[in-house]
C-alpha cells in the first residue's frame, strides 16, 4: 500500500488533466487480463491535494471491482498510490453509477466503501468515461 513513482515531464501537478490520468491508468493497470471499464477523474484543488481517480476494473476472472488511485506530481516525478475497494479507501466520491456497475462482494471493507459512496450519491460531474 505504498506509493509508486517514475520520472514524468508531460505536465506538472496543476496542468495534469483527465487524459493524462487515463493514460497513466492504462499504462499501469491494463495488463495481465485486467481491463478498465469506467473512469472518473477529480482534479486536485491545488498542489496540497491529490488528484483522485476512480476506476471500475474487470478482473481476468470477469468480475468487476472498484479501485481508487491517488496521484501527485512533484519535481518531474509522478507518484501514485492505488487501492482496491477491499482495502477500504478513505476517498469515497465515486459516482453512484460506477458503484452499481461493480460485481457483488462479501468483503466487508468493499461493502462499507460502496455504501459510503452510494450515500453521497455523486453524479458524473467530473469526467466520467465508459471505456
Amino acid at each position: 500500500m505504498g506509493w509508486t513513482s517514475k520520472t514524468y515531464t508531460k505536465s506538472n501537478h496543476q496542468t495534469f488533466d483527465t487524459m493524462k490520468a487515463l493514460n497513466l491508468c492504462n499504462e499501469e493497470f491494463v495488463n495481465d487480463g485486467y481491463e478498465i471499464n469506467a473512469f472518473d477523474f477529480i482534479k486536485a484543488k491545488n498542489e496540497n491535494y491529490h488528484h483522485v481517480v476512480y476506476l471500475v476494473m474487470t478482473h481476468p476472472k470477469k468480475y468487476r471491482f472498484g479501485m481508487v488511485v491517488l496521484i501527485d506530481i512533484v519535481d518531474d516525478e509522478i507518484l501514485w498510490k492505488e487501492m482496491d475497494e477491499t482495502q477500504g479507501p478513505c476517498e469515497d466520491d465515486c459516482p453512484s453509477a460506477m458503484i452499481r456497475a461493480l460485481s457483488p462482494t462479501k468483503n466487508e471493507y468493499a461493502n462499507a466503501w460502496r455504501k459510503r459512496c452510494l450515500q453521497k450519491n455523486i453524479e458524473y460531474k467530473h469526467s466520467f468515461q465508459n471505456i
